[in-house]
């Protein structure tokens, strides 16, 4: 191990992080145009994190994902859900969903 003094001169290495949500965030591209739910949360702040986090790594790069926290229908308990597509061309001259 070095020290403070010792400088050791070499590039760092390539970044390994891959995100918790790049499978499903693949399987949905892979049907463009299909909504799919691809976390859920028990808090809304939570899913909002999550969401602002697809968007952020996703999004920025390719404006064809749209993502949206709803409450998950149907539970027992307050759930929210991060949906995600990848929109089509016809998607994309419609805008986005409200």
């Amino acid at each position: 191990m070095s020290g403070p003094e010792e400088v050791i001169w070499e590039a760092p290495p390539e970044r390994a992080f891959k995100s918790v949500y790049t499978a499903g965030l693949e399987k949905v591209k892979a049907s463009p145009g299909r909504w799919g739910r691809v976390t859920t949360k028990e808090s809304r702040t939570s899913a909002d994190s999550a969401a602002g986090n697809m968007r952020s790594r996703w999004g920025k790069k390719d404006p064809r994902w749209e993502v949206v926290v709803r409450p998950v229908p149907d539970t027992d308990t307050q759930q929210w859900g991060v949906w995600v597509r990848y929109r089509t061309d016809e998607q994309m001259s419609e805008g986005k969903t409200k």
